[in-house]
């Protein structure tokens, strides 16, 4: 499940919404939906101000998201959530 992580961040994080962000993919495996959606929701709830600032560029004076691979990596994952509960449920049933 990295692979919605490194999809749009690098591998050599270097801001701590990143570098949480990654900690708790990488734990995907050892926990189980709900609490991979706690901490999710958490993370967001710590980094929400930060993923919403915007920028100016210099040249159109138009605004743009300031961390737009981080939002989008947490965007995923967020939708990842829906799959993650029928794949849970599904190696429960199946298991």
């Amino acid at each position: 499940m990295e692979i919605f992580l490194y999809r749009y961040v690098t591998i050599g994080l270097k801001l701590e919404a990143g570098k949480n962000l990654k900690k708790i993919v990488l734990r995907l495996i050892q926990t189980t939906e709900k609490n991979f959606t706690q901490k999710i929701d958490n993370w967001y709830e710590k980094y929400e101000q930060f993923l919403e600032e915007k920028s100016i560029f210099l040249t159109t004076g138009e605004l743009h998201c300031t961390h737009p691979r981080i939002r989008a990596a947490y965007r995923s994952l967020s939708k990842f959530i829906f799959k993650f509960q029928y794949f849970y449920l599904s190696y429960i049933i199946f298991t």
